[in-house]
């Protein structure tokens, strides 16, 4: 998830130059809930689950964020154009999507950057985890009139 402005400063200076790569290194670039790699490109189906881009070498390479040409690990740009151009020529009409992983605090304390509190997760088990907190920080926000 992306940091809230007014929360930077709640981040130690190391954050995305050693605690963030400490674990993505741990997970193995995967998300630590469901398994999914980072930068992976396909759909959710009814239910939810990822559902990779598959039919040859090269889209099955790219459906498990591997670049087929290089073998390296897939960039954002790159996920993103092969994600846009499947949504485009796919003949069932799915939507295509890239994986992104963020680093979740369990227990919602930016400070707290113990290994034991942070998890490296996909965006839909990051923001299922974190559906309860956001319900009641939505709550008391409105509770203060800041928020419609």
């Amino acid at each position: 998830m992306p940091i809230k402005a007014e929360n930077k400063d709640r981040y130690p200076d190391n954050w995305s130059t050693e605690v963030v790569p400490r674990i993505r290194e741990r997970s193995g670039d995967r998300c630590e809930r469901c398994n999914v790699r980072n930068h992976a490109i396909g759909y959710r189906d009814e239910k939810g689950k990822f559902v990779p881009l598959a039919g040859n070498v090269i889209m099955e390479d790219y459906c498990a964020g591997i670049d087929p040409y290089s073998g390296k690990l897939v960039d954002m740009k790159t996920a993103r154009e092969v994600a846009e151009f499947n949504t485009h020529n796919d003949e069932y009409g799915y939507q295509y999507i890239v994986i992104v992983l963020t680093v979740a605090h369990l227990d919602h304390n930016p400070e707290n950057c113990s290994d034991e509190n942070l998890r490296h997760w996909c965006q839909k088990c990051h923001n299922s985890y974190d559906v309860k907190h956001r319900r009641s920080t939505r709550a008391n926000t409105r509770a203060k009139g800041n928020l419609k």
